[in-house]
């Protein structure tokens, strides 16, 4: 390869360089500008702001990993009854993550959102109930939250409540028929929490 040759593929090779770390550079000033605005939003109440805030606190996502505040700040947007924040404080708790794991604490969390017909929360709480996590275990009440998170489109839940519904037989929870019944009774007649 002759000199020429070299220095041209050396100033492709420094121009990709320079194309990534300026790539780089303008990522890093929207997220600090993402961050600026988001923290004034959060600092004047928005909820859905609050909430991002803290994911990227959970994650370390633009800013350092701080579990405390993650926690601090879904907390200000759950005092607003905001369902996604119960789930992320619930998540924690579920976890261990930043706090000492807590299934009881968990689902108390998960159980604020359910109340207010977050499917995401509702298939959580069954999933408790399904594995006796933070609660006592009982198929009936796992059907019957499975059952709800499936009618708001909940994929996950629609597998499980199909799968209570209609075990294969290698399925650890066979439910009668009566228990069946009851589960989709309590979920017809299950009505969301008012505020």
């Amino acid at each position: 390869m002759g000199i020429k040759k070299l220095v041209s593929y050396g100033l492709r090779t420094l121009a990709v360089v320079v194309g990534l770390l300026s790539l780089i550079l303008l990522a890093a000033a929207v997220l600090e500008g993402q961050f600026e605005d988001l923290t004034g939003q959060a600092y004047h109440g928005d909820v859905v702001a609050q909430t991002k805030l803290g994911l990227m606190y959970e994650q370390g996502s633009g800013v350092p990993q701080d579990f405390d505040q993650a926690m601090k700040w879904y907390r200000k947007a759950a005092k607003q009854g905001y369902s996604e924040a119960y789930i992320r404080i619930g998540s924690l708790y579920h976890n261990g993550t930043g706090v000492v794991q807590d299934f009881k604490e968990a689902i108390q969390w998960y159980r604020k959102a359910a109340d207010q017909s977050d499917a995401t929360a509702q298939f959580l709480v069954g999933e408790a109930y399904y594995l006796g996590q933070g609660v006592k275990q009982d198929a009936v009440q796992s059907l019957m939250w499975y059952t709800l998170a499936a009618e708001r489109g909940h994929q996950e839940a629609i597998k499980m409540r199909d799968r209570l519904i209609d075990p294969p037989w290698w399925n650890d929870v066979v439910l009668t028929r009566e228990q069946i019944v009851k589960a989709q009774e309590l979920a017809r007649h299950w009505q969301p929490a008012r505020p």
